[in-house]
């Protein structure tokens, strides 16, 4: 048989064991909080055409345009977004709602009464009123 000493040892290294894990996890996130961080840059070069020829790679319309690039071009022209200029204003002008005013302060003062009257129905009708 095995005495009480021996049974509590592996019980006693279990928690050992999850203590240095603690303290290791402990000191690895204190680590890791504290280190400042590696910043790179997003500089990146252009390639070796690129640097070569640099701006003058941009063809001119006429001269080294293919066919369907020309075609896109032409489409893109078509379906340009174009903003109207004579626009007229689809507010309501304040003598407009002056008119109306009574009328629109019954409507909200109504949905506000049915927003506090309904509730209370409902629970009188649910309750049976005691």
């Amino acid at each position: 048989m095995r005495s009480t000493q021996q049974r509590a040892q592996p019980a006693q290294m279990l928690q050992l064991s999850q203590a240095k894990n603690a303290a290791a996890a402990t000191l690895a996130s204190l680590m890791l909080a504290n280190a400042a961080p590696t910043l790179t840059h997003a500089a990146v070069e252009p390639t070796a055409v690129v640097q070569q020829y640099g701006a003058s790679m941009v063809a001119d319309e006429d001269d080294d345009v293919r066919e369907a690039q020309k075609k896109f071009l032409e489409e893109r022209k078509k379906i340009k977004q174009q903003y109207d200029e004579d626009v007229e204003s689809t507010f309501i002008n304040a003598e407009q709602f002056e008119g109306k005013k009574s009328i629109y302060t019954v409507v909200v003062g109504g949905l506000v009464v049915i927003a506090f009257v309904a509730p209370m129905l409902q629970f009188f009708y649910y309750t049976g009123g005691d």
